[in-house]
């Protein structure tokens, strides 16, 4: 039987060709290279059927196989000739027929059947081989056809040591497409059973970039979390210095899929380190590379992959404070009772604690005298977190203990609060979500919900519980609650934690401000509301908006009078004169006028005023989000005291220093009423409350006592003889008679 189908050489054109189905495969195959013009042995060539990479054989044409004319079947060497062939001109061949094999290798490679030959014959070690001596595209080639053939997960059970560091390097290449395959063929080292973390870890985490090994499983203080970050000049400085940096600062180059590779190759290396001491301290490293702030930075991209990534990378972070609720506290543990014990010296520096077991833990808030038994639900982690608080942040969590014990009859169990505060934000961030969902390549992207928060510190889970144990304290009083009122309250707290979440929050910052002012005095708003009529709640609204409309008056009449400032950025190189360590800064109508002095000594004239258009501002950042701040380690009382006003354009955005807490409060709050938005310092929203209360107090005079109050309108008395109402002194009324 004749079958008209069309037979294609490989990089040809079809031919029409009569396929007999009464002869054999050979005689097909030899009429269709003397059709084409073949000079090769034709019993080196086969038939390969449409699309499907089947061969085809003597019983395909004898049997049923199906082959309806005008078929595709390409005429091509048999695999293993095609291979043999291959290998022979990387081996042999000139720049320029390497060059073409490598580039035809990424067709070829696709076929299964060819892929087994080129294996079985060493072509992963012979294209190793080889790219010492590729560059650009041809390089690219190369790693190209070898992640190929290494996708198939066999021939390269030996690479050689070196290998990995080569790759780190070509990692680094100014090629994209070197740059990408790269980190595809690290990719698959680090899943691989063979090679895995270990070997990858041993070439980026090098000595002199790897983190000391800490000596206790809670994290370090927040002051130590994070190292100046490493920019060397060169790429290649970089790669050989700090492999671990070169690899990270690809997450900032412009090409999105290298981007995406990149993240990649992290998430891999992390969920592929060993979970313990190890993974933390690859985490730890990964911080000295500065990465949280260079994700938090994409954390708007529209790319699903990337995104999808940055929700892995998330996950991660999380699932390292996971893993420390699952190890549940051990009083036979030297680590854990070492622990106990910092909490106890953090807490009370000045008091010994007289035994293991004591009432004196109730002091801190603990529901009985052994504070082992109150860990339970929460394990190693409720400790950890409490610890971190009264370590990183001790003079606020001793006032929170030291206040709770003054309230005597209305106080609550503080360090059992910090627990149930722990299980709160699991909760919220959905920590014990199981990931295996939510993180596939087939789920969407509403489905990774990112924190940007989470990218905003090394422990932001620890400070985001500190910022939730203030609010709970500040709740507690709000709402004048006592002890059965407990649940009430964690209630209350989790609710307004959920809605400063849902607003997304940039920064740990701009948390703890709208978290804090809703705490003193809106937490449990609802609640302690609940029983005021409407007329009341009607009234406080009104009065609100009123006092707050007073207070930006008056931060906007402090901005017009203008004040100096300290240089921590210039918006602009020209700004930065000799000697002009000072800026002055104005609000004059809604732009904002300024200009660098080198004193503070004198106002300078209206006229020398340079203007920052606030309409151009995308927002005010403060404390450790003001951009240079990421970048170095600061001290708190210029943390305090910093902001910035960041423009669209970088380059002429102001990173300054006030002289004063009274002048930073002023003027942070002063330039987010001129754009409409919130005011955020405590300062500010303990003011708001303050006077919202004292203005309430007064129009809703306390009549309590008072008896027989008449139901109906007074009659109006009727008016006096006269108007003369000044009294004379009687001395000169007197003289006046006289």
């Amino acid at each position: 039987m004749i079958v008209k189908v069309q037979v294609q050489l490989t990089g040809g054109v079809p031919r029409e060709f009569e396929l007999n189905r009464d002869t054999s495969l050979r005689n097909n195959i030899e009429a269709a290279c003397k059709l084409n013009n073949v000079a090769g042995n034709p019993s080196d060539f086969t038939f390969q059927f449409g699309t499907s990479q089947r061969y085809l054989s003597d019983e395909d044409l004898s049997g049923d196989f199906p082959i309806p004319s005008n078929s595709i079947i390409s005429l091509k060497l048999r695999p293993e000739v095609a291979a043999e062939s291959s290998l022979k001109a990387l081996k042999d061949g000139n720049v320029a027929v390497k060059k073409k094999t490598l580039f035809d290798l990424r067709d070829l490679l696709k076929d299964e059947l060819f892929t087994r030959r080129f294996l079985e014959m060493e072509g992963i070690s012979s294209l190793i081989a080889l790219l010492d001596d590729l560059t650009g595209n041809t390089l690219a080639y190369g790693l190209g056809a070898l992640q190929t053939a290494m996708e198939y997960g066999t021939g390269w059970d030996s690479l050689p040591r070196p290998f990995v560091g080569k790759l780190v390097g070509y990692a680094d290449s100014n090629n994209p497409n070197v740059c990408k395959s790269a980190l595809k063929i690290l990719c698959l080292l680090s899943d691989s059973p063979k090679y895995g973390y270990n070997a990858i870890s041993s070439v980026l985490c090098t000595p002199s970039a790897t983190p000391s090994t800490a000596t206790t499983t809670t994290p370090p203080p927040a002051s130590s979390a994070t190292s100046p970050d490493q920019q060397p000049s060169q790429q290649t400085a970089v790669a050989e210095k700090n492999p671990l940096g070169s690899i990270v600062s690809l997450l900032t180059t412009s090409d999105i899929d290298t981007q995406v590779q990149t993240l990649i190759l992290i998430n891999s290396l992390i969920k592929n380190a060993p979970a313990g001491p190890e993974r933390s301290k690859f985490l730890q490293l990964l911080d000295t590379q500065q990465i949280n702030p260079t994700l938090k930075k994409q954390l708007q991209t529209t790319d699903a992959e990337f995104k999808r990534q940055l929700y892995m990378f998330q996950r991660h972070r999380l699932n390292e404070v996971k893993a420390r609720k699952g190890v549940n506290y051990d009083k036979a543990s030297p680590e854990h009772e070492a622990l106990l014990m910092r909490l106890w010296s953090a807490t009370f520096p000045d008091v010994k604690l007289e035994a293991r077991v004591s009432e004196q833990w109730k002091l801190i808030g603990f529901q009985g005298t052994d504070p082992a038994t109150d860990f339970r639900g929460m394990g190693i982690v409720g400790l950890e977190n409490l610890l971190y608080f009264a370590e990183n942040h001790g003079e606020v969590f001793r006032k929170i203990v030291s206040t709770n014990l003054a309230r005597k009859e209305r106080e609550y169990p503080v360090a059992s609060a910090g627990i149930n505060l722990s299980q709160m934000l699991f909760d919220l961030l959905k920590v014990m979500e199981n990931e295996s969902t939510s993180s596939s390549s087939s789920s969407s992207a509403n489905d990774h919900h990112l924190f940007p928060l989470l990218f905003s510190h090394r422990f932001a889970f620890e400070e985001m519980y500190g910022t939730a144990f203030q609010v709970l304290d500040y709740t507690w009083d709000d709402m004048n609650a006592s002890y059965m009122d407990f649940p009430r309250v964690i209630a209350a707290v989790k609710k307004q934690i959920a809605e400063v979440l849902a607003a997304s929050p940039l920064s740990l910052d701009q948390f703890h401000s709208a978290a804090c002012s809703k705490g003193r005095g809106t937490i449990g708003e609802d609640e302690a509301d609940a029983g005021e009529p409407e007329s009341i709640k009607r009234l406080r609204s009104h009065v609100k908006k009123e006092i707050l409309d007073l207070i930006k008056t008056q931060k906007l009449a402090y901005l017009q009078d203008g004040q100096f400032f300290k240089y921590l950025r210039p918006s602009q190189s020209k700004d930065k004169k000799s000697g002009t360590a000072f800026v002055f800064m104005k609000l004059v109508d809604q732009d904002l006028m300024y200009a660098a002095v080198s004193d503070s000594s004198e106002k300078p004239p209206n006229s020398s005023l340079t203007p920052l258009k606030l309409a151009e501002a995308i927002g005010i950042a403060t404390g450790t989000d003001i951009p240079s701040f990421n970048k170095k380690k600061v001290s708190e009382d210029i943390v305090a005291l910093a902001f910035a006003i960041l423009m669209r354009d970088e380059k002429t955005s102001l990173e300054l220093l006030a002289q004063s807490r009274d002048d930073f409060v002023n003027w942070t709050d002063g330039l987010r009423a001129v754009q409409g938005k919130q005011m955020e310092t405590p300062e500010t929203q303990e003011e708001l409350k303050t006077l919202i209360t004292l203005d309430m107090k007064v129009r809703l005079l306390d009549l309590e006592g008072i008896d027989n109050l008449p139901r109906d309108t007074l009659p109006v008395p009727p008016p006096p003889p006269d108007f003369a109402f000044v009294e004379q002194e009687p001395s000169l009324s007197k003289a006046v008679d006289k």
